[in-house]
């Protein structure tokens, strides 16, 4: 029995650092987030925050956007909206857990350049 408990230790140990090594990897493709502010002046999120998503900016109004995040139509202010600086990717700043996605769950979102 100790032999198994050894193996397993070992197994994860050794599949450990690529995961490691791949999440890290993206922190290190995202560091140009940390620079950004919400519409409230807070911060957006750090690199290990951050989701990617499908962000389309649909219009805007006054100091709010409108914006289609995964298929949901959510209204944030326009401080909080920014061109990603990836070109291929749009990301999701989160601002809390489990809850439906909505101005009170959304820090900042980034969005295709060439759609602002």
């Amino acid at each position: 029995m100790k032999y198994i408990g050894a193996v397993l230790i070992l197994v994860f140990l050794a599949a450990a650092p690529p995961a490691f090594a791949a999440h890290y990897g993206l922190a290190h493709e995202l560091s140009w987030i940390d620079k950004y502010q919400n519409g409230n002046g807070s911060s957006c999120c750090g690199t290990r925050d951050c989701v990617e998503v499908n962000a389309v900016l649909l219009r805007r109004e006054g100091t709010q956007v409108l914006l289609r995040i995964n298929g949901v139509h959510v209204w944030l202010p326009a401080g909080s909206v920014h061109v990603s600086e990836d070109p291929n990717r749009a990301y999701l700043c989160p601002g809390c857990v489990r809850e439906k996605l909505g101005p009170s769950c959304v820090r900042c979102v980034f969005v295709l350049p060439g759609n602002t």
